[in-house]
């Protein structure tokens, strides 16, 4: 009876912790870029990073290039420092390429700091787009 009951303690911490980790992987969402809103898109006029900042207090991160083509990115959170990474290849592109994910980060995610890196190279982001528009449509 007591080798049950632990075993059934031990599946209620796994799914509490299991529901806690789903919360926070909740909290910023890499999403299919085709859902940003357009009134967003149309202001990314230059290569690099844009952090977006749209209604209900969400933020957004996407990569624009009409260079080079950009492979590969992600995010960190560390000491509520979130750095965000991306890459690029040798590859070129002809016209301007929104890259094929976006960040969307809930109010709920603290940051003290956002800190942005370039093939590893820290960066920054080229504009910072402020709206009460909703970042996403379709999602």
């Amino acid at each position: 009876m007591v080798v049950m009951k632990k075993k059934f303690l031990i599946i209620i911490a796994l799914f509490t912790f299991g529901i806690s980790g789903c919360k926070n992987q909740s909290d910023i969402a890499k999403i299919d870029t085709k859902n940003l809103c357009d009134y967003y898109v149309e202001q990314m006029n230059e290569d690099g990073a844009y952090l977006m900042y749209g209604s209900k207090n969400k933020k957004a991160i996407a990569f624009v290039s009409s260079k080079i083509r950009i492979k590969n990115s992600n995010l960190d959170i560390n000491n509520n420092v979130l750095s965000v990474y991306y890459y690029t290849t040798d590859k070129s592109v002809s016209s301007k390429t929104l890259y094929k994910y976006t960040y969307l980060i809930s109010d709920s995610v603290h940051v003290d700091d956002i800190k942005v890196y370039l093939n590893d190279t820290e960066s920054y982001f080229v504009n910072t787009i402020v709206s009460d528009k909703e970042l996403v449509i379709n999602h």
